[in-house]
């Protein structure tokens, strides 16, 4: 973070305790980000150092008013530049490099793009157009320039609004807080209100960031007035925000859980009382703070804040997840190349006297470390596009003239391996798996089905070389999702109203619902084309991260969202007295087997009372990278991305949902044979790309399933 300026004082005098919170900021954000510790809330130091930020920015630019009865923009934003840029596009160049290395084509391509957003001061801007912490899949070692990009936007911004101050007459001083206060309030009103259903909105802008900074910029204001008394309630009050920060870094979460939003009062409040309590005053703790080596890292905050992010993600993702022993080490080493472009590069350019003496050269140097990191971007990108692949492949098909989808009268079978009676309908494609791949009416001709494609995927399996015609492409299949992503049907964090979302033919009275979370939704293509052929209503019924299952969330603050999004979908389906609920969700990690049992039991008792049939359609294969990612890196050795059933199928969410179907009489429709060979799960069938990262399919491979869809809702369907 960037919340650095000479002197760090209130009233020009050089304040040790100001350092010390750096330091403490800076080691907070990255024990969180080396996940070291149990410090899930250490993203929290970014919100104490805004406050600094605003607090020093102010300072300076209220006593430069005092002593000249001005600002000198020209001169404000050379000192901006000589104690920013030198650092940042080091950091920004060296990770380039770096990433050409470590990364593969596709992963450089948007590293290149974050690089060319780093320094032109809009990284927070791509970030949140890239969805934030819960949408990204790729490794982004440029990620924490987000919050240096806020700070740069506010010392453009506010140092523009004091200069116009400063030309009025009257108070100075009461002119900006007459400013501040206002602009603050509506601030921190639109991060409440915008978090709980734009959290990576409010976590990425500036609108709804800035009275954080502003926060510091009052207390700046009000300082001289402030501290003239009361040192020891002062003190008590600085221990009492110090503490507050430590709670915060350890004991919030996921900043998804309604971060900032009002969380955000308390660090922000607790960092004002610390830096109030150290003005004139031993009572609070600023011994502490004073200690060297607190004062040695703030010192530093800046350079080990810029490099030790690159470090941890680039390492990660070139060998994977990391041993916490080699995460201390990567801190470590950040800490050492920081103190060496501290020394050598950063303390030189800022205090040089050439470069001080006039603002137009150290500005001039500003543009030309600008250019530089565009420059290094734009070559970077050119060498990161050529993601060269072979001849072309035709589009596959799945033959499906010889499968007999069964009429709407036929009873409902199922297998030993279910409890219930009925002969095993366990297709030899999935002999391996031990289990069935169906249950419900006529399982059989879904098994048929994948028993005549079954050559198409041990082909598939095989595939070595990236046909040049696949579809999605490598360089848009991030941004291969449907219509449900952009119409607001697929609700995202902090909503929790059932949508009116309806396809196909929206006047048949035949309904048919998909409930779930993003890999329900996945399904969509398939549906929506069926919905259409076919004539009947498709309704949509989805939430990311929220499965259909009544099941906790890993993530607090999701479970209670869930919950109340679940109460209103069952009121939409005692309306909607669908045809068919089709059910799918991902499998989410830590729970139990038996809370994820009777999680489901729950949901599937609750949605039977309102549907005349209801489907349980298993998750798909996963993979434990991204899919996109490893192509790239293998674009003939493409077989390398495929990896084994037994690691793509998770054996107990399997035996879980086998228990749950059962056990409430709901039909379960499992995937993995229209998937899967044998042995391996393909990644490409044809020139069809199946995922679009880890989990998620594909658009194309929606549409290439479809057969498979038709055959599962033909019983019920009368088709």
């Amino acid at each position: 973070m960037t919340s650095r300026t000479a002197p760090a004082s209130h009233g020009g005098e050089f304040r040790p305790d100001i350092e010390g919170l750096r330091a403490l900021a800076v080691i907070s954000v990255l024990l969180y980000h080396a996940r070291l510790a149990h410090v899930g809330g250490g993203y929290v130091g970014v919100d104490v150092f805004f406050v600094l930020s605003g607090f020093l920015i102010t300072r300076l630019l209220v006593t430069e008013v005092d002593h000249t009865g001005g600002i000198a923009l020209g001169a404000f934003w050379a000192r901006r530049a000589r104690r920013l840029l030198p650092a940042s596009t080091l950091v920004i160049v060296a990770t380039l490099v770096a990433s050409a290395a470590l990364l593969d084509p596709l992963t450089r391509g948007f590293t290149g793009r974050s690089a060319v957003a780093a320094s032109v001061f809009g990284a927070n801007l791509l970030f949140w157009t890239r969805g934030g912490y819960s949408q990204l899949t790729l490794p982004e070692p440029l990620l924490h320039f987000w919050s240096l990009a806020v700070e740069e936007q506010f010392y453009l911004l506010w140092p523009l609004a004091l200069f116009g101050l400063a030309r009025l007459r009257g108070n100075f001083r009461r002119l900006v807080v007459l400013l501040a206060v206002p602009i603050a309030a509506a601030s921190l009103i639109a991060c409440i209100a915008i978090t709980p259903g734009r959290q990576p909105f409010a976590f990425y802008w500036l609108p709804t960031r800035a009275w954080e900074l502003l926060a510091g910029a009052l207390l700046a204001v009000a300082a001289p007035s402030v501290v003239r008394g009361a040192p020891f309630l002062r003190g008590v009050l600085a221990w009492i925000g110090l503490m507050v920060i430590v709670l915060c870094a350890i004991g919030f979460h996921d900043p998804q859980d309604g971060f900032p939003g009002s969380l955000a009062l308390l660090p922000v409040l607790a960092t004002v009382a610390v830096i109030l309590g150290g003005a004139h005053t031993d009572d609070g703790p600023r011994r502490l703070l004073q200690l060297a080596p607190l004062q040695w890292i703030g010192k530093r905050s800046y350079a080990i804040y810029l490099w030790h992010f690159p470090l941890l993600v680039l390492a990660e993702a070139k060998w994977g997840p990391l041993h916490w022993g080699v995460r201390v080490a990567l801190l470590a080493a950040s800490v050492g190349i920081a103190t060496a472009s501290f020394r050598l590069l950063e303390n030189p350019i800022r205090r040089s006297p050439w470069l001080a003496v006039r603002a137009r050269r150290s500005l001039l140097v500003g543009a030309g470390l600008v250019a530089t990191g565009l420059v290094g971007s734009a070559v970077f990108l050119a060498a990161a596009t050529g993601i060269a692949t072979g001849g072309e492949s035709a589009a596959p098909t799945i033959v499906v003239e010889t499968v007999d989808p069964a009429p709407v009268s036929s009873i409902a079978s199922t297998t030993p391996a279910t409890g219930a009676p009925g002969g095993s309908t366990t297709s030899p494609v999935s002999s391996s798996t031990a289990a069935p791949t169906a249950t419900g009416r006529n399982p059989g001709a879904l098994e048929r089905l994948a028993a005549a494609n079954a050559q198409q995927l041990v082909d598939a399996v095989r595939t070595r070389v990236v046909p040049s015609n696949l579809e999605p492409s490598l360089s848009k299949v991030y941004g291969d999702t449907s219509i449900v992503y952009s119409d607001g049907c697929l609700l995202d964090n902090g909503k929790t109203e059932a949508k009116e979302c309806a396809y196909g033919d929206t006047s048949s009275s035949t309904v048919v619902v998909l409930f779930g979370d993003s890999h329900a939704a996945q399904w969509f293509p398939a549906f929506e084309s069926l919905a259409k052929e076919q004539g009947w209503r498709l309704v949509l019924m989805a939430k990311k991260h929220c499965p259909a299952g009544d099941v906790p969330q890993p993530e607090t603050g999701y479970t209670g969202q869930c919950s109340r999004w679940r109460a209103k979908v069952y009121e939409r389906l005692a309306v909607l007295k669908p045809s068919v609920v089709v059910m799918s969700s991902l499998w989410y990690r830590g729970v139990t087997f038996s809370e994820y049992r009777e999680g489901w039991e729950r949901t599937f008792a609750s949605v039977k009372q309102h549907a005349k049939h209801v489907v349980y359609l298993a998750d798909t294969p996963i993979r434990k990278s991204d899919v996109p990612s490893c192509v790239a890196s293998h674009l003939r050795s493409v077989n390398q991305c495929t990896v084994t059933r037994r690691s793509a199928i998770n054996p107990t969410r399997r035996r879980a949902d086998r228990a749950a179907t059962r056990n409430q009489g709901v039909d379960h429709i499992i995937p993995d044979d229209w998937l899967c060979d044998p042995k391996r799960c393909a990644v490409i069938i044809g020139n069809v790309l199946l995922y679009r990262d880890q989990t998620h399919l594909t658009l194309a491979a929606a549409r290439y399933l479809t057969p498979y869809v038709a055959v599962m809702l033909a019983p019920y369907l009368g088709a």
